[in-house]
């Protein structure tokens, strides 16, 4: 299998606490290039995830013909010049989320993907933890029915004026949120309304449309959805949170059931179906190791699934008709069926005859 070549820009905390412990565990990725304006990370980047060099110049990584992908972990401001000049070397592109400041900003990057004929990918993790994936699934199976609503939770510990350098609360940790609703609902965001407070608590028009910049100043975020299916949502984005959450927390109300993905003490969700013995359940554990708290929790409206029986002819005796045998292949629950054209048989008499003398 040939090895895809890899070159990382940017090898600051989210390269190290997330993205690069999951490449280097990707089989078929071979780390070539890691690269990072301080020397110091560039070299630990080497050192600890096993790259092949390092550099402390970009360009380096894009005029290396034998790079067939870089990823993007720099701050946001650099996104746009290094996703257009990396499409243009011919590299496929997987890049830290947001990777715009705003809408002509990144149409100019999708404009640029699309002539150079590459891929480009946005982090958005969060679709792809154990949780969501399984989340996604008991939607699609139809097991919670037709959503009705949704609320989502995304909060931060990060220092109350630090916002505006990340691009502020939606843009660095809110679109988590939309990207998720989309995943898990499988139905897109068609209608937005939205208010948010900057860190001095200061209510601002901003301009609309394509030259709208999305690098904002807030630090809280509400808002509320209609997706195109229907559903409405309620969304929930705290930069500066003592409560904050673990990634996120959301909840997926349906007609016939709820999701809870991440809340305190509901951290972990394992859905069971119903057997022909119980009834469908979900388990909820918290993933903290210290707390250990576990709940299982049963569908009242679940039902037992039909037994499956497997037959077996049992011949007749002269005592007992023939019979059907019917044994449960799943639960082992056994009963009986007449077979009313088998009779028992006739009795076989042995006579011995005794001599007395």
């Amino acid at each position: 299998m040939k090895k895809i070549r890899f070159g990382v820009i940017g090898c600051g905390s989210i390269a190290n606490e997330y993205h690069l412990p999951a490449l280097r565990r990707v089989e078929g990725a071979q780390l070539v290039w890691a690269c990072d304006l301080i020397e110091e990370r560039a070299q630990k980047a080497k050192d600890d995830f096993g790259f092949e060099k390092y550099t402390l110049d970009y360009h380096d990584i894009l005029n290396d013909s034998s790079i067939d992908a870089v990823c993007i972990f720099t701050k946001i401001e650099m996104h746009a010049t290094l996703c257009i000049e990396a499409a243009a070397a011919g590299k496929h592109i997987f890049s830290q989320k947001p990777f715009a400041y705003n809408i002509e900003e990144g149409r100019n990057i999708i404009r640029a993907v699309d002539e150079a004929g590459v891929k480009l990918t946005p982090s958005f993790m969060h679709s792809y933890m154990d949780g969501s994936i399984a989340a996604r699934r008991i939607v699609e199976e139809g097991k919670i029915g037709e959503i009705r609503h949704i609320r989502m939770r995304n909060a931060t510990k990060n220092p109350f004026d630090s916002a505006p350098g990340y691009g502020g609360c939606m843009m660095d940790i809110g679109c988590h949120g939309m990207d998720l609703i989309h995943t898990v609902a499988g139905s897109s965001i068609e209608e937005v309304f939205a208010l948010h407070l900057s860190p001095r608590d200061e209510k601002r028009r901003e301009e609309f449309g394509e030259r709208a910049n999305l690098n904002g100043v807030e630090n809280t975020a509400i808002l509320n959805y209609r997706l195109a299916s229907g559903a409405t949502v309620f969304h929930e984005v705290f930069w500066t949170q003592v409560a904050q959450t673990n990634r996120f927390e959301m909840e997926i109300y349906g007609a016939k059931g709820v999701i809870y993905l991440y809340n305190p003490h509901r951290s972990d969700i394992v859905y069971y179906e119903a057997t022909c013995t119980t009834p469908a359940y979900t388990v909820y554990t918290c993933t903290d190791s210290d707390c250990g708290f576990s709940e299982k929790i049963t569908d009242p409206n679940e039902t037992l699934k039909p037994h499956e029986y497997e037959e077996e002819v049992i011949a007749p005796t002269c005592t007992s008709d023939g019979y059907t045998k019917l044994t449960c292949k799943n639960c082992g629950d056994t009963k009986e069926k007449e077979n009313s054209q088998v009779d028992k048989l006739d009795h076989t008499f042995i006579y011995q005859e005794t001599v007395e003398a």
